[in-house]
């Protein structure tokens, strides 16, 4: 796969964000991070997706890669509803 640059003015938040600055008022560099938006992502079935998903994961044989497909469906099948 090929990064398509992106400079940081034009991530907007995410960037702010990413760059743990220290702001006097937060919320005029990011208003959509708002609390009640927060979601954990350090719990076991989130981490569990990130394992799986793991860019660098190799497969000796084709179904392991349909045994991946199944798991992260199953993963999601459990976290979307909790969203």
């Amino acid at each position: 796969m090929e990064a398509t640059y992106l400079p940081g003015v034009r991530m907007g938040e995410i960037d702010a964000m990413s760059r743990r600055e220290i702001h006097p008022n937060i919320t005029l560099v990011c208003p959509s991070l708002v609390p009640s938006l927060h979601i954990d992502l350090d719990i076991p079935v989130i981490c569990a997706l990130f394992a799986e998903c793991d860019p660098a994961k190799t497969f000796s044989a084709a179904r392991d890669v349909h045994s991946t497909f199944c798991t992260v469906h199953d993963l999601l099948s459990r976290i979307l509803p909790a969203l």
